[in-house]
């Protein structure tokens, strides 16, 4: 997504998703809830100016951060 990013002039907006777990079956698409949380942007202008590798870094400890944060806000399963 950086290089892809960089190449096209743009930013990159993170997103984290939760719950998957179960969503899809054999039968199909199954009822359950799934939880997105979409993360600040990083601007155009920040990522032509962080290489790629470090850019990809950067956005992965964000996304996972930001999962952990989620997943500590849920009320635990049963």
């Amino acid at each position: 997504a950086s290089r892809l990013a960089q190449e096209n002039g743009v930013g990159i907006l993170p997103c984290v998703r939760d719950d998957t777990k179960g969503l899809l079956s054999t039968k199909g698409l199954m009822s359950r809830r799934l939880i997105i949380r979409v993360l600040p942007s990083i601007s155009a202008e920040e990522v032509a100016a962080t290489q790629p590798k470090e850019l990809a870094k950067r956005v992965e400890e964000i996304t996972r951060e930001a999962l952990s944060e989620l997943r500590a806000s849920q009320p635990k399963k049963r």
